[in-house]
């Protein structure tokens, strides 16, 4: 039988290669199986006109969104839940990731590691496969990573000198200024407000705003006393406008719609706040790093571990010399390489792209989901207007309401990355 799967991308700057990495994957084990990759805001046009046996999504938090897939199961579909945060900063947010939604709708958890499929009930089935997207720090698909020279290339840098890279992730701190009443709206309807420590997202913002501010405070002086070449990237929920305003006065560099795997591309150390996820996927890539407590870490979980593990800092002076300690004497092996446990436990195995195809191909092999109606060809006509109209109206880079920048999944980036990841993984001829 021909399966038809959707993979939901929620934002095109995480999400997109990994997601597409397991469609091809996916497509060589059963040539016949239709895969598209579709921008999350399409889901419905998506269920109701392609029909999926099968939709693989990142959470299932989402009251309204979790009615379009209970009505997937009723019509005899599958929901398969492959999270893009695999790694929980504490023990509170790890077990709201693994336990807050209605375990009733999914079919398979593809769990990032064994320390995370311990969270998880026990009647969920699941399997642990790794993060699709951390594929690209490793062989085969890293060769698809920008190399320094032609990274530095793009944002205006010295490809032979120091650069320090920045990930931000204050996601929050944006609803200080504006909406924090969308803020708490959205967390009671995911229940994220029953979480310790997230109770009151109005009071959170203000004081991620204020973490926020300090941390740009520190990049300022760091940069006037080294004149080091700085390349922030910020978080994919960021309001990104808080940055270009900053960089513009600062001459920090600023990258916007690309991928983390690019920023790691020309780093010599990175810099980002404790509990932050590019932390350790610097680790895992060789690249030192220097961690920011701004006096917002949790007190236990994978955040906590990860500061005991690497060099956290909570002055200015102290972070000013440690990006030039890391700069100037220690080797990125000598660092690094008491972190590799850590990644194992919490970033799971290699492969995951791989790892994920092959558990939805048996997941669809034994289930064997037969949709209560096929599409007809208008159907599948109407679906592929519809992914070209959202592809032409997102074609152009902008900032959405939230300052959130160019997130849409399009159609032209799907095939793109499909073109790409092809040549690499399975080679003409091969």
């Amino acid at each position: 039988m021909k399966y038809r799967v959707v993979l939901l991308a929620d934002h095109r700057w995480r999400d997109l290669p990994g997601l597409v990495a397991v469609k091809v994957h996916l497509e060589k084990l059963d040539p016949e199986l239709d895969c598209r990759v579709v921008d999350i805001h399409l889901l419905e046009q998506s269920v109701e006109l392609f029909r999926p046996h099968l939709v693989v999504v990142n959470h299932l938090h989402e009251p309204d969104r979790n009615k379009i897939f209970d009505t997937v199961r009723r019509r005899g579909g599958l929901i398969a839940v492959a999270i893009t945060e695999g790694r929980g900063n504490n023990t509170a947010l790890m077990e709201w990731t693994a336990r807050g939604w209605p375990i009733r709708l999914c079919d398979l958890f593809l769990a990032w590691s064994e320390e995370f499929a311990q969270y998880l009930p026990s009647e969920v089935n699941r399997i642990v496969t790794g993060c699709p997207r951390l594929d690209y720090h490793y062989a085969p698909l890293k060769a698809l990573v920008n190399n320094r020279e032609r990274s530095c290339a793009m944002y205006g840098l010295d490809p032979d000198k120091p650069i320090v890279t920045v990930a931000s992730s204050f996601p929050q701190a944006k609803f200080a200024n504006y909406g924090a009443d969308f803020l708490l709206r959205d967390w009671e309807r995911l229940g994220k407000t029953k979480i310790k420590g997230y109770e009151d997202p109005a009071h959170l913002a203000k004081s991620e705003m204020d973490a926020f501010l300090r941390f740009q405070g520190w990049l300022i002086a760091l940069k006037r006393e080294t004149g080091l070449q700085i390349l922030v990237k910020p978080h994919p929920g960021e309001d990104v406008r808080f940055w270009q305003h900053f960089c513009d006065e600062t001459g920090i560099r600023l990258m916007l719609g690309d991928y983390i795997f690019n920023l790691f591309a020309v780093s010599d150390v990175h810099v980002a706040r404790v509990d932050c996820t590019t932390i350790p996927e610097a680790w895992m890539v060789g690249i030192p790093t220097v961690q920011c407590d701004l006096g917002e870490v949790g007190i236990d979980g994978a955040g906590a571990e990860a500061k005991e593990l690497g060099e956290a800092v909570s002055s200015i002076g102290d972070f000013i010399k440690s990006c030039l300690g890391f700069l100037n004497d220690l080797s990125a092996e000598e660092v690094v390489g008491h972190t590799q446990a850590y990644c194992s436990k919490w970033m799971g195995p290699r492969d995951a792209s791989r790892k994920v195809a092959q558990a939805l191909f048996g997941l669809l092999n034994e289930r064997q989901p037969k949709t209560h109606i096929e599409p007809t060809w208008e159907d599948l006509v109407k679906f592929h207007k519809t992914l070209q109209e959202h592809s032409n109206r997102n074609v152009l880079p902008s900032v959405d309401y939230l300052g959130q920048y160019s997130k849409a999944t399009t159609q032209s980036a799907v095939d793109e990355w499909v073109m790409r990841i092809q040549d690499i993984l399975f080679p003409p001829g091969e």
